[in-house]
């Protein structure tokens, strides 16, 4: 039985997960989501570049804030592939 098959509808229409969720199913997404987040970094200091002396100044928070923010997504992005591999490591074959 598939993920997709272990799902099954409650009384109320919202679907009732049986076992784990699917994790490859968003994988793809996930690693779209950290590449774009790392262009992202290296496009902020090309951004810096550009602006007026005058402007990076004003815009330093909001650029300090994009640059935690896109670092998170990919530290997160890299922490979930870990911990699957430790995980696919450790089950039972």
């Amino acid at each position: 039985m598939s993920q997709t098959e272990s799902m099954h509808k409650t009384a109320q229409g919202a679907a009732d997960p049986v076992g784990p969720p699917d994790v490859a199913r968003w994988w793809r997404h996930r690693r779209r989501h950290s590449y774009l987040s790392l262009a992202g970094l290296f496009l902020l200091p090309a951004l810096a570049v550009i602006l007026d002396p005058q402007r990076l100044e004003a815009l330093r928070p909001l650029l300090e804030t994009l640059a935690w923010i896109f670092g998170v997504i990919v530290l997160t992005y890299i922490g979930s592939a870990t911990v699957e591999d430790v995980a696919k490591i450790r089950s039972p074959k």
